[in-house]
């Protein structure tokens, strides 16, 4: 009697006596499996599955059960899992199984356009993931590219690279990165191009001005800014867009010159320029202005160099929200319009009457704000002073 109840209080360390899986299992894409793992013990032990250095695919970092339970697997769902029995007597008992999930290549690219300069090296890149193993093969146009003096092809890990080097007037285009294996194939697309980055604009979306609003953005590029085109419009109310006056702004431009980096910012002086006026107040302005005039013939940086530009608008609205964008040109063309900067003229403040008012270049009066007369005096003295200086030198 006393014998078996010995036996019967006896405890047993967990042992795992089967695994439905073991070492490495391969799936395709989109398949299901059950896992399943047994054990003995005395206690029962209880079974814990989890993922090596990651969550499970439900996103929980464990459960419980004697089967686990995958669903429609892809590449995620890969990776080393893993099933405990612990019963509490000495150290769990552990299996591993190594899921395998075969699919097509999935292609991304770092950036779909690259800028870069005349004489220099550009890098393309594309994020490859697939199993198998792919084989990557680059295309200019509908032209392979082989590995030459000029270009070179390497990767590490996921990341496939194309070297071009020295580059020319001929290397600007459309590339692809072909990844291929027995699963199927993917492309990714990268434009190489010689054309400014997208224009950033770098100012208080309030203004300090009911009737003016000074527009100042950045843009970088290898080669100088040759011509600006900026849009811009007011936001009228969604059912209020049609009979409106005729919206008729008047525009002056001046450079700002700045040092970033240690690298000169270049720049011009302009005042002026030409502007197509909306029939409709909802609809887009435009000014073009050409570029910096100190530059002559075809120039090219050693490395990407950002040009700060400030346009101001006059003849606004107060307390009105407005919306611009704006693009730059160089020798190789207009580069990508920028997103869309909403800004805000300063509300009208209450003021005495005055007898007299002064009247616009179109016509519409308007009182004297002294922080405009005051900008006003101080870009004409600029003006005068980078005039002066060039006639000096």
């Amino acid at each position: 009697m006393n014998g078996d109840v010995m036996n019967s209080t006896k405890q047993f360390p967990p042992k795992i006596h089967h695994v439905s899986h073991t070492g490495r299992l391969e799936l395709s894409q989109g398949a299901t499996v059950r896992l399943e793992c047994r054990a003995s013990g005395n206690p029962v032990p209880t079974i814990i599955w989890s993922r090596k250095n990651n969550v499970l695919p439900s996103g929980e970092r464990s459960v419980t059960g004697l089967t686990l339970l995958l669903q429609h697997v892809d590449r995620h769902s890969a990776g080393q899992y893993q099933c405990s029995a612990d019963n509490g007597v000495n150290t769990p008992d552990t299996r591993y199984i190594n899921l395998v999930v075969k699919y097509a290549p999935e292609v991304e690219t770092e950036r779909s356009s690259v800028h870069t300069g005349i004489g220099l090296e550009a890098q393309l890149v594309c994020i490859v993931h697939a199993e198998p193993s792919p084989q990557v093969i680059w295309y200019k146009d509908s032209t392979q590219i082989g590995t030459t003096e000029k270009h070179a092809s390497q990767y590490r890990g996921n990341r496939h690279t194309l070297f071009i080097r020295n580059v020319s007037a001929g290397d600007f285009g459309n590339y692809t990165c072909q990844a291929s294996n027995s699963q199927g194939k993917a492309r990714g697309h990268i434009t190489l191009t010689g054309t400014a980055a997208m224009a950033v604009f770098e100012m208080s979306a309030l203004g300090e001005s009911t009737n003016s609003f000074n527009l100042t953005w950045s843009v970088a590029s290898y080669s100088p800014i040759t011509e600006f085109r900026l849009f811009f419009r007011p936001q009228p109310p969604l059912d209020n867009l049609h009979h409106k006056p005729i919206y008729q702004p008047d525009i002056q431009m001046n450079s700002i010159p700045k040092i970033e980096n240690g690298t000169s910012i270049y720049h011009g002086s302009y005042m002026g320029g030409s502007i197509i006026s909306s029939m409709r107040k909802q609809d887009w302005s435009s000014v073009i202005l050409p570029g910096p005039s100190v530059y002559t013939g075809s120039v090219s940086y050693p490395s990407l160099t950002r040009q700060y530009m400030s346009y101001v608008i006059r003849g606004l609205q107060p307390a009105t929200h407005y919306e611009t964008r704006v693009q730059a040109k160089n020798a190789h063309g207009w580069n990508k319009m920028s997103s869309i900067f909403h800004f805000t003229t300063r509300a009208e403040d209450i003021e005495p009457v005055v007898e007299q008012s002064i009247q616009t270049n179109y016509g519409m009066p308007s009182n004297i704000n002294p922080d405009l007369a005051a900008y006003n005096s101080a870009t004409i003295l600029n003006h005068k002073l980078v005039h002066n200086e060039t006639q000096t030198t």
